[in-house]
């Protein structure tokens, strides 16, 4: 990664390591992060953001829900991993595997599931698929992510963020903007 500029918004910072980026950071009023296989600008929080959550945003979603604990079993309801999901949502994200793994393999899904990386593509090709401005606010960002993570696509994700979740990852948010600056 690449970090370049002079404001008070350069920082070095530690995040998920996803498959699909491939970044250069630019300081600006905004971060802007570069899609290199897309050649689009992203902005953190910003509507034009047509290719999903950025890292930072999958971060605090993956705190937010588990702490990003990669220890964990699956609970009763079929959620799994630090990312807490669900076969059904990992379909819906076309599937992403292991390297060398095999999709259409019963286990396909939980070795996917328990992986960071694998399981943080599987969310960020869920959100891009299914993005919503949840909140109405006339902005697609990390709250409405993290609503479509909960709640699904659609009109469930309009539904208030539990108060946990909601407090984690807005205190992960606010972390990285005390990092910034």
């Amino acid at each position: 990664m690449l970090v370049t500029g002079n404001t008070s918004f350069c920082y070095l910072f530690t995040i998920i390591t996803i498959a699909v980026f491939s970044i250069e950071v630019t300081c600006k009023p905004k971060l802007v992060f570069r899609n290199k296989r897309q050649d689009k600008n992203v902005l953190v929080g910003n509507v034009e953001n047509n290719l999903g959550p950025d890292e930072i945003c999958l971060q605090c979603i993956c705190e937010a829900v588990s702490y990003c604990n990669v220890t964990n079993i699956c609970d009763e309801d079929g959620s799994c991993g630090p990312f807490r999901i669900t076969k059904p949502f990992w379909i819906d994200a076309g599937k992403p595997i292991l390297r060398l793994d095999d999709a259409e393999r019963p286990e396909a899904f939980t070795r996917c599931a328990f992986d960071l990386t694998c399981a943080g593509k599987a969310v960020f090709e869920y959100m891009k698929k299914y993005k919503l401005d949840c909140n109405g606010d006339g902005e697609i960002n990390c709250v409405d992510y993290a609503r479509i993570h909960r709640y699904g696509s659609g009109d469930f994700c309009k539904k208030e963020l539990d108060i946990f979740v909601k407090e984690d990852l807005f205190s992960c948010l606010n972390e990285t903007i005390k990092i910034k600056s």
